[in-house]
């Protein structure tokens, strides 16, 4: 089943997104517009997201620990 796009930033990230069984997921950017947080259905899922100066992920904090 698809999932569906809300709607996008200026540099076209989705900024929601909602499943067909309506859990919506929110996503947050940081600087660089790189990840930085996401929610399910208000729970955050992820709190947090690290970058080298690349740019490339070095480390990804999940709210269960």
């Amino acid at each position: 089943m698809p999932h569906y796009c809300d709607p996008f930033d200026a540099m076209n990230r989705p900024l929601t997104q909602t499943a067909p069984n309506q859990q919506v997921t929110v996503y947050t950017y940081g600087k660089g517009g790189l990840l930085a947080s996401l929610l399910v259905n208000t729970i955050r899922g992820i709190t947090n997201v690290a970058y080298n100066a690349r740019g490339q992920r070095t480390d990804v904090w999940f709210a269960n620990g």
